[in-house]
């Protein structure tokens, strides 16, 4: 999430669904990142393997807007589990084989292991303590 989505979800002028949409969508925009950086470096196929995530996360992103069934959110936290074992994979090589690239994957890694749960407990009541 942007921090200008951050405020205005703070301040109530943005619904909990789009600020969901925007946490979901900087997920897409870190691994766009780092797809870019592949593409410069001339590592397409690696770049191909993000692109195929990146495309994941925006379809997930899309199609919560269209359904919030607690059914649907289950299909699409499953989904998100998958990008982030995709993620957490490519994290652990990078560790091992490219330490200095793996710091990049870490926070989009980090915060896509978070979705699954926000997206599986969307409708979930929210409890004041």
């Amino acid at each position: 999430m942007n921090h200008d989505d951050y405020n205005a979800l703070r301040q109530g002028k943005l619904s909990i669904l789009h600020g969901l949409k925007s946490m979901i969508g900087s997920v897409g925009a870190g691994v766009y990142t780092y797809m870019v950086m592949l593409n410069t470096l001339g590592r397409e196929k690696e770049a191909s393997f993000f692109s195929d995530i990146r495309d994941r996360v925006f379809q997930i992103r899309d199609r919560i807007a269209n359904d919030t069934t607690q059914e649907g959110l289950d299909k699409l936290s499953n989904e998100m589990t998958i990008v982030y074992h995709g993620l957490n994979t490519a994290y652990i090589y990078l560790q091992a084989h490219k330490p200095e690239e793996s710091a990049v994957l870490q926070s989009v890694t980090n915060t896509a292991c978070g979705l699954i749960y926000n997206i599986k407990h969307f409708n979930d009541e929210v409890k004041n303590f």
